[in-house]
């Protein structure tokens, strides 16, 4: 049995994939629980890796989270000129003033963010 947890493993390893096909290979010899005793992780962990594998892709082995995309603003464009308009004609308010008189539903850290963006503050 591994004395190093899996995740601890992934991290330290420059190659996560020959570990990720080595377990996938035992669990496809052993079953999912002694891979997974084996490797010092879950049954789900296992499952994942053998799930993305058996779905033909040839690069079930590289992490799913370097694909993803960048998200999107979910701030309006209206909005968020709103916010930056409100605070040229109120310089000395602060986000959480503005938002209180206006009834803004924005929070104020995503106006601050904006308004940092377009050099409104100090």
């Amino acid at each position: 049995m591994s004395p190093i947890k899996y995740f601890t493993q992934i991290r330290l390893q420059s190659d996560s994939r020959s570990l990720r096909h080595f377990m996938v290979q035992y669990a496809e010899r052993y079953g999912i629980k002694p891979a997974a005793r084996m490797f010092n992780t879950t049954p789900k962990t296992v499952k994942k890796w053998l799930r993305r594998k058996d779905n033909g892709s040839d690069d079930w082995l590289v992490d799913q989270r370097s694909l993803s995309k960048p998200r999107k603003s979910r701030i309006p464009e209206k909005e968020k000129q709103r916010v930056i308009e409100l605070k040229k004609r109120h310089r000395s308010w602060g986000a959480m003033r503005i938002k209180r008189e206006y009834g803004l539903a924005i929070s104020d850290k995503a106006m601050r963010k904006i308004w940092r963006k377009e050099g409104l503050t100090k």
